[in-house]
């Protein structure tokens, strides 16, 4: 199957399996946040993943997630529903990334950490957190901010 096939029949599977309609429209939020600010959303097949490609330096060129978004029952590692963080925990899949990097991507994993509606996700491969569909919905306005923020400032993140 060619990818945007497979691109558009796991968006269709997507936004149908969303338990309410207000739900899929805040994931279309989030994605347009991401479509508008340099980031890259992958189309799994029971959910999709918000990166940012850092193709401006030489000492990290791959894509970093800082979110998921997952259909009802589904989840990856301990992330679910809607999740927002990173992967540089140990041994995680951002092994390697430079210190500076990786540094970031913790403070804006952790910026989540306390907040009433957000259940801690981290596992081995993720510092992470967790909220579910209902909770997303009800606090959009700051998640899109977030991950505007969040998506901007990795555009300007200077090596240290």
């Amino acid at each position: 199957m060619a990818e945007p096939d497979r691109i558009a029949k796991a968006k269709d599977k997507f936004f149908a399996g969303m338990p309410e309609p207000t739900t899929g429209q805040a994931a279309r939020r989030l994605i347009k946040v991401a479509e508008e600010n340099s980031g890259y959303v992958y189309w799994g097949a029971r959910g999709l993943s918000i990166r940012s490609y850092r193709s401006n330096f030489a000492d990290w060129q791959n894509r970093v997630t800082v979110a998921w978004i997952f259909l009802p029952g589904w989840q990856w590692m301990r992330c679910k529903d809607f999740s927002f963080g990173a992967g540089p925990g140990e041994k995680g899949y951002f092994e390697g990334v430079p210190a500076y990097l990786r540094e970031f991507l913790e403070k804006w994993a952790q910026s989540f950490a306390g907040l009433p509606y957000v259940d801690d996700a981290s596992s081995k491969g993720a510092i992470a957190y967790s909220i579910t569909h209902a909770a997303a919905v009800q606090h959009i306005d700051e998640l899109a901010e977030r991950l505007k923020s969040v998506l901007v400032a990795l555009q300007g993140l200077e090596p240290a």
